[in-house]
């Protein structure tokens, strides 16, 4: 189940990292030990650097404090998504043909719920993620998605 508080920021964040060249990969909320941390996860497509990062922290931040949406103190985290990228949407699995992905579903199909394989298309109605393991396919409903990353292989 989405948080509705990343959801609100998520809508809040995207514009301005759009306007700035950036996609935002993921969002995540978390209490640590240190206290609560808003990390956002952002890709263009020549790469993110430690520069880009401070940069769009900062737009950002302030995008934050004008929505005054976390009524306590958080540190904000700004990173590109390294190698094992988060997948969210459809379009991150269709610019993704033809690499390994690790997909958790929150229900499952077929049984399961955990797949490692590697990414061959999205389906007709752009609702399933096709994902080939260990030479079957299968048909996972983005809508069932609880978790999903590339997973990078080294050679």
């Amino acid at each position: 189940m989405p948080n509705p508080l990343v959801e609100k920021i998520r809508d809040v964040v995207t514009p301005p990292a759009e306007a700035a060249g950036y996609e935002v990969v993921d969002v995540e909320w978390k209490r640590e030990q240190s206290g609560w941390v808003l990390r956002l996860f952002v890709d263009k497509p020549s790469g993110v650097s430690h520069s880009d990062c401070e940069r769009l922290s900062r737009e950002i931040s302030a995008v934050l404090d004008v929505h005054d949406l976390i009524p306590h103190a958080y540190s904000l985290e700004v990173s590109s998504p390294g190698l094992n990228r988060p997948l969210r949407t459809i379009d991150h699995f269709r610019r993704f043909v033809g690499q390994q992905a690790r997909v958790r579903l929150r229900i499952g199909t077929e049984g399961r719920r955990n797949f490692v394989g590697t990414i061959t298309g999205v389906d007709d109605t752009g609702e399933k993620v096709i994902l080939k393991v260990d030479g079957q396919e299968f048909a996972l409903p983005l809508a069932d998605l609880d978790k999903a990353s590339l997973e990078y292989r080294f050679k």
